[in-house]
């Protein structure tokens, strides 16, 4: 009676505790295994091909609308820039106001770059009325809040000197609707200019006001120191980015982040979009050119990793390759890594597939071709359901009662590739701002600590405390007494009590100033908008939000700054020394 043995591969495996033994491959005649490979058709080269050429087609449609979800979002969609960093569109604060406000630092910036348009189109008279007119002039208000040295230099130099790019804004926001950008501009500084120089004025303004929003970002009125994107009670970004349908299909790829704490956008922040969220985009509208198919070849390169095992199983190993090394019965994790490079290592191989930048792709099919000239369909519609090892990819957003859902297939994840616009490795300034929100368990609160606060040119001014900051008031007359009761103890000028209520939410409070007998006021930003702040969000390290400005160059060549927020983690608990109802001994 004959038979025929068949296997798939030749597995280190040992039945005693030492995996040393099984990885030695020990043997008494190495002659006797060569006979057999040859006999068993092993030396032949027969169905043991190696892949060369991977062939692959992918769909892939450009992201073209953003909506941004934070607690001044409006409700509208914008129009992505293909050039543009995402992270610019995101996280960008406003600098400048329609209503006329901003930092010194933006004014006096988009007003020079106004000044520089209007001398390089010969309208020179244009520009020396701009900077002699009261209302277009850039002219400090009366020291209001908290100034540094920058923006004291910025009062005394540059007082009445250049054009204040807020207040041409303001002029074109007040302009009748329908009318060109000059026609919100006083009367005297368009006296006397010629048709075709009022012509382009207005084209020359209308351009510059593009070029404004795009690198120090327009306020609406009613929210003038608010990212569209940021969730003041989450402390966190939140938006929706749309694709059209890819080729051959009908619904529109839509992807959500919800939890971006603004240190770098990648494709792991982003989840398929909630049905509320796809049908708050409204409509799909036509684009052109915004999908595509391709068909690329590339050769398939083995994945190796330092200290990886040959590919043949009876291949003398380099002596600095010790996979049983500390290794023992009990560490199970070191026996699955070994298990992993012995047995699965050869099995991966690397093809690159070119995608545009600023998309989501989708393979189609996938071919692979090997040394025999043998093609292999690994991947197409027929045979994806049910594949494993898909866990780069976006992961849609639960349904309502549905339950475990898998990781392909009609109630699971498509898998997609996801090229998203970001910043690579963006320059970041000093902190303009920086709060850190952290728990005292002894008060019973939480703090909000501003250690920077943005001062009116735009610029950090650094909260150091004052001299005496925490010093107990002592009456001028203590002789008569051994204690002194006092209803509670003062705490830093520059912290910010938070106050749990019954909706596991932290509600913004505000301390009585002894001394002045007014209630302390946030100087920040971050705290100004911070009304209300789920509880969860601060944990026992505490969480700190920095603002910085930031530069980058996008993938049109240009560069772009903005200004944008940092969560990041704190540095554990707070001590206030706030007591209510105490005695403390005369000082």
């Amino acid at each position: 009676m004959t038979g025929t043995i068949v296997w798939d591969r030749i597995e280190p495996h040992a039945r005693t505790a030492d995996p040393g033994i099984g990885l030695a491959a020990a043997v008494a005649d190495p002659l006797w295994f060569l006979a057999r490979q040859w006999q068993l058709g092993e030396l032949t080269g027969s169905d043991g091909g190696t892949a060369v050429l991977v062939d692959v087609q992918t769909s892939w449609s450009r992201f073209t609308r953003y909506l941004p979800q934070g607690s001044a979002s409006t409700g509208a969609t914008v129009d992505l820039d293909p050039g543009r960093p995402l992270e610019a569109l995101v996280e960008q604060e406003p600098e400048l106001v329609y209503a006329g406000a901003g930092t010194w630092r933006a004014r006096v910036r988009a007003g020079r770059d106004l000044t520089r348009a209007l001398h390089a189109a010969g309208l020179n008279v244009v520009a020396g009325r701009l900077r002699g007119h009261a209302g277009t002039r850039f002219d400090p208000p009366p020291v209001t809040g908290v100034e540094g040295p920058v923006d004291q230099r910025y009062r005394t130099l540059l007082h009445g000197a250049t054009i204040d790019g807020a207040a041409i804004l303001r002029c074109m926001a007040t302009r009748p609707a329908g009318t060109t950008p000059t026609a919100g501009l006083p009367a005297e500084i368009l006296a006397g200019l010629a048709p075709d120089d009022v012509s382009r004025l207005d084209t020359l303004i209308g351009d510059w006001s593009v070029r404004a929003r795009n690198s120090w970002g327009l306020a609406d009125v009613n929210h003038p120191e608010a990212a569209p994107a940021w969730v003041n009670e989450r402390l966190e970004y939140a938006f929706t980015i749309a694709a059209p349908p890819l080729p051959g299909r009908t619904e529109e790829l839509v992807l959500q982040a919800g939890e971006y704490d603004g240190d770098g956008l990648d494709w792991y922040a982003l989840d398929r979009a909630t049905p509320e969220a796809v049908a708050a985009l409204g409509p799909v509208p036509p684009r052109d050119g915004a999908t595509g198919t391709a068909v690329s070849t590339a050769l398939a390169a083995p994945i190796t990793f330092p200290g990886a095992p040959s590919d043949r199983f009876w291949e003398l190993e380099d002596g600095a390759v010790s996979l049983t090394s500390g290794s023992g019965p009990t560490g199970l994790v070191k026996m699955a890594a070994v298990e992993f490079a012995t047995v699965y290592s050869p099995d991966w191989l690397l093809a690159p597939v070119p995608v545009p930048v600023g998309c989501v792709a989708a393979l189609d099919w996938v071919i692979v071709r090997d040394t025999f000239g043998v093609a292999t369909v690994v991947s197409d519609a027929t045979t994806r359901h049910g594949d494993i090892g898909l866990q780069f990819q976006p992961s849609a957003a639960p349904r309502p009662g549905a339950g475990p859902q898998s990781d392909t297939g009609p109630d699971g994840d498509e898998p997609l590739l996801v090229v998203l616009p970001s910043a690579l490795g963006a320059l970041r300034s000093a902190p303009r701002e920086r709060v850190t929100i952290q728990r005292d368990e002894m008060a019973n609160l939480a703090w909000a600590m501003e250690h920077t606060v943005v001062g009116p040119a735009g610029l950090g001014v650094e909260q150091n405390r004052p001299p005496g900051d925490t010093d107990l008031l002592t009456p001028a007359t203590t002789s008569a007494y051994e204690l002194i009761w006092r209803l509670a103890t003062p705490v830093p000028s520059t912290w910010i009590p938070m106050i749990a209520d019954a909706g596991r939410m932290l509600v913004r409070a505000r301390l009585l100033d002894t001394p002045t007998g007014s209630l302390r006021a946030a100087r920040s930003r971050i705290m100004a908008d911070l009304r209300r702040l789920h509880e969860e969000e601060v944990t026992g390290a505490g969480c700190a939000v920095t603002m910085v400005d930031q530069l980058a160059r996008g993938y049109d060549g240009r560069h772009y700054s903005w200004r944008g927020r940092v969560k990041q983690a704190g540095s554990g608990n707070a001590d206030s020394g706030l007591r209510f109802d105490t005695t403390n001994p005369p000082r």
